[in-house]
């Protein structure tokens, strides 16, 4: 478990998310985290499905970060499922300009 909270920005172990009342941004990306940490830790075959998804939309986007695939890919999904759904070629700037916006969380 310590592996993979290593690698997120905001989510470190918590039961509860610290942001929920005073950032929204944090507070969604911590969601986003913690999901993803909770989906790996149980091996969710969801989240091939995931990135399956991710590779057919963004091809071979990947942004020079340490943020791992399957992290994105949970990420895109969400932000397609709540945040507006997908069109090819408005979705993916769009997408692309909200995970700037989690990348630049510190």
């Amino acid at each position: 478990m310590e592996k993979l909270i290593a690698q997120c920005k905001l989510y470190k172990g918590e039961d509860l998310n610290p942001f929920e009342s005073e950032d929204s941004n944090k507070s969604q990306f911590w969601q986003f985290e913690e999901r993803w940490v909770r989906m790996m830790l149980n091996e969710q075959p969801t989240l091939n499905g995931y990135v399956n998804r991710y590779i057919s939309k963004l091809g071979d986007f990947d942004p020079v970060c340490d943020c791992p695939l399957s992290l994105k890919a949970l990420m895109f999904e969400r932000y397609n499922h709540w945040l507006g759904g997908f069109d090819d070629e408005t979705g993916v700037e769009d997408f692309l300009s909200f995970f700037e916006t989690y990348m630049n969380i510190e």
